[in-house]
């Protein structure tokens, strides 16, 4: 079975200065404000790429036109599965699984109904985290190698060169409307993308974590949530950024044996999914109380890539690990789970 890459946070002790940073966005082109590929995958640390890896050439410089319309040149069939990164592009109205396959290169793949391999002329090494820019009308990702920052902009690959960034290459992203900025976390850090470089913001308690972590933009409170299994007992906490400074941890209560388990956020209804890795059940977080359906992905697994389709207003989780040989979707519509691919 091939090793597993989920978004993962392998964050280093490191020092925030607190230096306050304004919420209130600058001028620039008007966006969409809804949720669209608000969520980012974990990759697992064991199968992470050394971060000296090196990638294939790339361009010197994003592209400056609109993304393409044409479409795109394709191979058959479907990814592999396991653990890939994952986000929704809505220009293009397609979920992108960016194929972490151990190879030097990630395979991309996209999704509307149908599976379409892409054969751009350029590829990023594996990716660690992705997340629509409806202001650039890209998807951003970050990952290992000496380009840290690559952009999709639904045909192909650009490195932008001297885009900065962290140093680690493990990271969670999501897009805040309200900053109108792709934030990402990474090594006790907390960045902004502005579409060429970025910039550390330097807030007050950027926590400080390593694992798994999962990074989500919530309408209703307007802030970013950074969620990850925790302590001893493995239990579910989240901090939230209001753009100047990171809350106290927030305890939820729900415990669980591993820090693995698919932990998926769903912004319309502002609640946290969480299939069981083991049985028939998923426990749905909202408010600040738990409740557990009878429903859940079949088969049970861990360390699934997962991301929001502001189209349908669904969540869609992909593939994941403990079974061999999965590749499927399944869609969450807030009550139930229904498998829509594989």
């Amino acid at each position: 079975m091939k090793r597993p890459l989920v978004v993962l946070l392998l964050l280093l002790a490191t020092a925030c200065q607190p230096v306050a940073a304004s919420r209130t966005p600058s001028a620039k082109p008007s966006a969409s404000q809804s949720p669209a590929g608000l969520v980012v995958v974990t990759p697992s640390p064991s199968a992470l790429p050394s971060p000296a890896l090196d990638v294939s050439p790339s361009p010197t410089s994003l592209p400056t036109t609109p993304p393409s319309t044409a479409p795109i040149a394709s191979g058959s069939g479907t990814p592999q599965g396991g653990a890939d990164t994952v986000a929704y592009d809505a220009d293009h109205h397609q979920l992108v699984v960016l194929e972490n396959n151990g190879a030097t290169d990630a395979n991309t793949w996209t999704w509307n109904g149908t599976w379409s391999e892409a054969q751009p002329s350029h590829r990023p090494s594996a990716r660690t985290s992705a997340a629509y820019d409806p202001i650039h009308h890209d998807l951003v990702t970050w990952g290992s190698g000496s380009a840290g920052t690559w952009i999709w902009n639904g045909s192909d690959w650009a490195s932008p060169q001297g885009s900065g960034g962290p140093g680690d290459y493990a990271s969670a992203m999501a897009y805040d409307p309200d900053l109108s900025k792709v934030v990402m976390v990474a090594a006790g850090s907390t960045w902004e993308w502005d579409g060429s470089v970025w910039t550390d913001l330097k807030p007050t308690g950027t926590p400080n974590l390593v694992g798994v972590v999962w990074l989500a933009y919530s309408p209703t409170s307007k802030k970013l949530l950074l969620a990850k299994w925790t302590g001893t007992a493995q239990t579910l906490t989240y901090w939230s950024f209001d753009g100047t400074a990171w809350s106290q941890p927030i305890d939820t209560g729900k415990t669980n044996s591993t820090n693995y388990r698919i932990t998926a956020y769903d912004p319309v209804r502002d609640e946290w999914v969480v299939p069981s890795d083991s049985g028939p059940t998923t426990d749905v977080y909202k408010g600040g109380s738990w409740t557990t359906t009878s429903q859940n992905l079949s088969p049970a697994r861990t360390e699934a890539g997962w991301a929001y389709d502001s189209d349908q207003q669904r969540l869609l989780v992909f593939s994941g690990l403990g079974v061999s040989g999965l590749n499927d979707i399944w869609a969450w519509n807030g009550s139930a789970w229904t498998k829509v691919s594989g």
